[in-house]
């Protein structure tokens, strides 16, 4: 029978603690030394949007680096082609195909690249908020 069986129980949710559980917080300070532990929180807090927003720039400058040598490669690829034409070993029906289908491969990582740059500013325009 089927309402004899016991229904499952439901996981009980973990709930996350609080980055301020265990400070001693002053919601009514009455001197300056009451705000203490409050600057340490806001300053601990800027600290790590800087090293963030290094982290952020470092990465965009590296991307940036990759992106160039997938440019010189593109360029190299496309005068490869127009050597092996000149050359004759290259008919002008392949060189159409080669040179479509490298340029469509260049689409491409321009629009990663595109992606790359946005998200490297929202990120930026995030961790200016905080």
């Amino acid at each position: 029978r089927l309402h004899d069986v016991a229904a499952p129980t439901p996981a009980k949710k973990e709930h996350r603690k609080s980055p301020l559980a265990g400070l001693k917080l002053n919601f009514e300070p009455k001197s300056p030394t009451d705000l203490i532990p409050a600057l340490t929180m806001l300053k601990g807090l800027y600290e790590d949007g800087k090293s963030r927003i290094g982290k952020l720039n470092v990465k965009e400058k590296d991307l940036k680096a990759q992106f160039e040598v997938k440019r010189t490669e593109h360029e190299r690829r496309i005068q490869a082609i127009e050597v092996r034409i000149k050359k004759g070993t290259l008919s002008a029906e392949w060189r159409a195909n080669e040179t479509r289908d490298e340029n469509r491969l260049w689409k491409y990582w321009e629009r990663v690249r595109d992606i790359e740059h946005k998200q490297y500013h929202t990120y930026l325009k995030i961790q200016h908020g905080t």
